[in-house]
């Protein structure tokens, strides 16, 4: 499965950051496809989404009762 985590992990959209979440089975295709394409994410990037993982914690109690609140 791929993810885009700009919003999750950044909580804002000035960074491009994104997972893959694979079985381990398909992963050597996943690890072919990394190596031939050689995408990934730029240090800017990356210090952008460590900096918004210091409040996920926090975010995800907020969706969680926002989403409570919504199915009471």
């Amino acid at each position: 499965m791929v993810h885009a985590d700009t919003k999750l992990f950044v909580d804002h959209s000035d960074a491009f950051a994104g997972t893959i979440s694979t079985t381990e089975a398909a992963w050597p295709e996943v690890e072919s496809t990394h190596a031939l394409l050689g995408f990934c994410t730029s240090g800017d990037d990356t210090f952008l989404v460590a900096c918004g993982l210091h409040t996920l914690g926090f975010r995800m109690k907020e969706h969680q009762a926002r989403a409570l609140e919504i199915t009471s």
